[in-house]
């Protein structure tokens, strides 16, 4: 035998056991030590009806207000529901995909990455910081869309308009641009992905919201989803 305590709409507000209790509240309510395991191991899915005196199953249920009871949801708000439960599932998913392939960690060492290099092209090449990024830009879709390579954008900005290798001076030593624009472009394609990422994301959020009814809820599946495969140099 315990008791518990219920709030209007009958659910647990909290259990006592006079094995344990020796204080008992007057508004604590009897129940069978089957009915206290029935809400322990339903959590939120499970209230009290204080006129049966029963333990009731809410998991398609909502709470009428009007009425002060538990009634059945409708369908159009069990579709809501699920709705809602696979936007948030789809969210966390995209969200541990990006991650997986490219960890917080190097996001932000690609930023610092990409401040420092493109400060360096500035001063020692006279471009500005919107020319270097519409440059990176540039090849980066080139590669991410599969019409060239890390090494061809390179080489075409490395190079001037005769073929000529450009270089500066960096502490004496005469050094390549190559470098610099190797990695400006590989944070650029690396950026560019989680945008292809985050587009595929849009996509089939739209096609959860457009779903119109349970059936085709039920049936989606996230891990039928294909993402883009993250860039490997």
């Amino acid at each position: 035998m315990k008791y518990a305590i219920f709030d209007k709409k009958g659910l647990p507000k909290a259990f006592y056991s006079p094995d344990v209790h020796s204080n008992i509240p007057d508004n604590a309510i009897e129940i069978t030590d089957e009915q206290w395991r029935e809400f322990i191991n339903n959590q939120g899915r499970r209230a009290w009806d204080f006129k049966t005196k029963q333990v009731i199953d809410i998991t398609n249920k909502v709470w009428d207000n009007k009425n002060k009871q538990w009634r059945d949801k409708t369908e159009q708000e069990i579709i809501s529901e699920k709705k809602t439960q696979l936007l948030n599932q789809l969210n966390s998913y995209t969200t541990s995909y990006i991650l997986q392939h490219y960890p917080d960690i190097k996001q932000k060492s690609d930023l610092a990455d990409k401040e420092f290099y493109t400060t360096l092209l500035i001063n020692k090449l006279s471009l500005t910081a919107d020319e270097i990024a519409n440059k990176v830009y540039n090849a980066s879709a080139n590669i991410l869309s599969g019409i060239s390579t890390l090494q061809d954008e390179v080489e075409k900005l490395s190079k001037d308009k005769d073929g000529n290798e450009i270089t500066f001076d960096w502490n004496g030593q005469t050094v390549s641009t190559k470098l610099p624009w190797e990695q400006l472009i590989k944070v650029g394609v690396r950026t560019g992905w989680v945008q292809l990422v985050k587009q595929k994301y849009y996509e089939i959020k739209r096609q959860i919201e457009d779903m119109s009814s349970l059936k085709e809820l039920e049936k989606f599946n996230l891990g039928d989803i294909e993402f883009p495969e993250f860039p490997k140099f």
